[in-house]
């Protein structure tokens, strides 16, 4: 216990790599696609679509807003049937989703585009990240959850949302103006989150200091019967 207290970090990649890579991946569904919605969609209503810039600040203004009132009420859904359940359920959405969404935004018109952008941030993304928290609570041990859930976000944010708009911009002038390459990365980024989360383990029901008891108790194990 004296060295997980020390070194919470060097605990943390020594015992702890597959919730730390879960926790990573899994960030992938909402992480960059967030600020795809947010930001990049601002710019190209402006740029490509040549629409008032207005449009994409009502539509993320008021897709953020939807966004704030819908995942706290995932967040009880993931309550009732499970925090992997309810991921996958939203990852399934998003998948389905990004073409029709993107289709509206892509008229130009303000109601589609308010439109399509609060149709994926209030289903698929609010969906995704209301049971991340708690997700990932339930994954670490006490002793390094700070670490593991700190890392495995941050981390996630630099491979991937931190350069998720201006990327998404470089692929539509490859594409000459379509929007299939965004489509596709949106896509492809959620599949391998919804691939990372199925290996989550579900403590639904279960108090958190319990949960972080049974992992201390399955972490020291290894290191008494070696002894």
């Amino acid at each position: 216990m004296l060295e997980r207290r020390k070194a919470p970090a060097a605990i943390l990649f020594r015992d702890h790599r597959k919730p730390l890579l879960i926790t990573i991946f899994g960030r992938f569904a909402e992480a960059g696609n967030y600020y795809l919605f947010t930001t990049f969609v601002l710019s190209y209503v402006t740029t490509t679509l040549d629409a008032p810039k207005s449009y994409g600040l009502a539509a993320s203004m008021i897709g953020a807003a939807v966004n704030i009132v819908m995942i706290p009420l995932f967040g009880a859904v993931s309550d009732r049937i499970g925090r992997v359940r309810t991921f996958l359920i939203g990852g399934a959405l998003i998948v389905a989703t990004t073409w029709p969404v993107f289709a509206l935004v892509h008229t130009g018109r303000l109601w589609a585009i308010v439109g399509g952008v609060v149709l994926f941030l209030a289903l698929g993304h609010a969906m995704v990240y209301a049971p991340l928290p708690a997700l990932y609570c339930e994954m670490f041990p006490t002793a390094v959850r700070y670490s593991g859930i700190s890392i495995g976000y941050q981390m996630a944010s630099v491979l991937l949302a931190s350069f998720t708009p201006a990327l998404a911009s470089a692929m539509v002038l490859w594409a000459d103006g379509s929007l299939w390459m965004v489509i596709g990365f949106v896509i492809v980024t959620t599949l391998i989150a919804m691939a990372a989360i199925a290996f989550a383990p579900d403590h639904r029901g279960r108090e958190l200091y319990e949960i972080g008891a049974l992992r201390e108790r399955a972490d020291d194990a290894p290191a008494l019967s070696s002894r």
